[in-house]
This record gives C-alpha cells, sequence and structure tokens, in this order.
C-alpha cells in the first residue's frame, strides 16, 4: 500500500505491507500532529514508491 501524507509544507510517500499498523500509526500520530492529512492511499509496492520518488524534485 502506497500512502500520500501532507502535513505543513512537506509531503510524504511511503510503503506498508501492513495497512492495519499504518491506521494504528496515523491514529497515534494524531496526539504529536492534529494538522496532517492523509492525501490518497493506493495499491502499490516498494519499487513504486521508489519511481515516485524518482520523480518528486528535492
Amino acid at each position: 500500500m502506497l500512502y500520500f501524507i501532507k502535513s505543513g509544507n512537506y509531503c510524504k510517500v511511503g510503503y506498508t505491507k501492513d495497512s492495519k499498523a499504518f491506521f494504528e500509526r496515523m491514529r497515534k500520530y494524531l496526539t504529536h500532529n492534529p494538522y496532517f492529512q492523509i492525501l490518497d492511499i493506493q495499491k502499490g509496492d516498494m519499487t513504486d514508491e521508489k519511481m515516485i520518488h524518482v520523480l518528486i524534485p528535492e
């Protein structure tokens, strides 16, 4: 599963194979940063994540 998160001026593209653990982490993260947003969740694997990172300029 690929996920896209925004927090302030920053975005995160990540991969997880355990969606249940991902959503648990996000619930806990809300206590530290209540302003982050999950922008999208897509099917994908680590290869897809790496290809997306190549396309994003630093």
